[in-house]
């Protein structure tokens, strides 16, 4: 019996060893990239991204969102930070207005020094957050 639980135990270590090595050889900074076109006028899209006070009332998954830089109307940078004041991420945004709607894309850069959780995300789809805030943006402009 004694063997039988040293020889699952020494699997389990081995499973979350390699893991953390497979997770080693992800890049701790990875990007990505989501754009989406709203049929909303430019002004508006701007105030309700630019709002970040407002954000987690029309998108409460996301982690504490901060400004960091603006070019007026132009785009954003955002720092994403988790529960803890972390830094797990930055945004840039930038909006362009065309016939009758507005153009947003972001661009992420995410910061993951954790080999195991960084193992995690590799199997998810990287742009999912972002593409929810704009599929989201364009619900609470359409309210």
């Amino acid at each position: 019996m004694m063997n039988w639980i040293l020889i699952v135990m020494a699997t389990m270590v081995m499973v979350v060893v390699a893991i953390a090595i497979a997770g080693l050889m992800i890049p701790a900074r990875s990007q990505a990239s989501v754009a989406r076109r709203m049929p909303f006028a430019h002004d508006r899209v701007w105030n309700l991204i630019r709002d970040t006070g407002r954000i987690h009332d029309w998108c409460p998954s996301l982690p504490a969102i901060e400004v960091v830089d603006e070019v007026a109307g132009e785009s954003l940078r955002l720092n994403l930070r988790n529960d803890s004041g972390e830094l797990v991420g930055e945004w840039s945004v930038s909006f362009e207005a065309d016939d009758g709607g507005t153009s947003v894309s972001i661009t992420m850069l995410s910061l993951t020094p954790n080999p195991i959780t960084r193992f995690i995300h590799s199997m998810s789809d990287r742009t999912a957050a972002a593409g929810d805030f704009l599929q989201r943006a364009a619900g609470e402009l359409a309210r």
